[in-house]
């Protein structure tokens, strides 16, 4: 059974805690929007460049590579895949 409401939530599992802090998760995606806008800006710049764009796991591990991108239309299909995954 999904528990799409607040007042669902509380009939199967009571009145919350007190809270004492609160997180906003718009907050983190609004900060991730902006670092991938930067990303995509970067990739994009290079690509115009005629350079050949690799995308790594991290500086930790750059042999983990997680993509190729040669063209403005690779670019934009990985912006497409990770723009639907954060809807």
């Amino acid at each position: 059974m999904w528990l799409t409401t607040y007042e669902a939530m509380q009939r199967v599992f009571g009145e919350p805690r007190a809270i004492t802090a609160i997180l906003y998760y718009t907050d983190l995606y609004e900060n991730t929007r902006e670092r991938l806008d930067q990303f995509f800006e970067n990739a994009r710049c290079r690509l115009q460049q005629g350079e050949m764009v690799s995308i790594v796991e991290s500086r930790e591990h750059p042999t983990r590579i997680i993509c190729i991108l040669k063209s403005q239309e690779e670019l934009a299909g990985m912006k497409h895949r990770l723009q639907y995954f954060m809807r």
